[in-house]
C-alpha cells in the first residue's frame, strides 16, 4: 500500500505540469505551484520528458503496489 500512496505525488505532478513554447524556448509551469516557468532551448524534449516522465513513474508505482497488495493477499 506503501507504493500506492508514494505514486499521489507523481501522478498530481504530471497532471499539474503544462508544456508550452515561449519564444526560442521550450517551458513548462507546475501551475499551482510555481509563478515562474523552467526554460530550455527550443530543441529540447525536458518539459515532456518531465511530464510524462512523471505519470510513468506514478502508474508504474501505482502497478507495483497492487502486485504487492495481491502477493500480501497470497492470491
Amino acid at each position: 500500500m506503501g507504493l500506492t500512496l508514494l505514486a499521489i505525488p507523481f501522478i498530481l505532478l504530471g497532471i499539474f505540469v503544462r508544456p508550452y513554447a515561449e519564444g526560442a524556448e521550450r517551458c513548462f509551469k507546475i501551475e499551482l505551484l510555481s509563478k515562474s516557468a523552467y526554460c530550455f532551448e527550443q530543441a529540447s524534449y525536458m518539459p515532456e520528458i518531465v511530464k510524462y516522465g512523471c505519470m510513468a513513474v506514478g502508474l508504474a508505482l501505482i502497478y507495483a503496489g497492487r502486485r504487492q497488495i495481491k502477493q500480501a493477499r497470497g492470491e
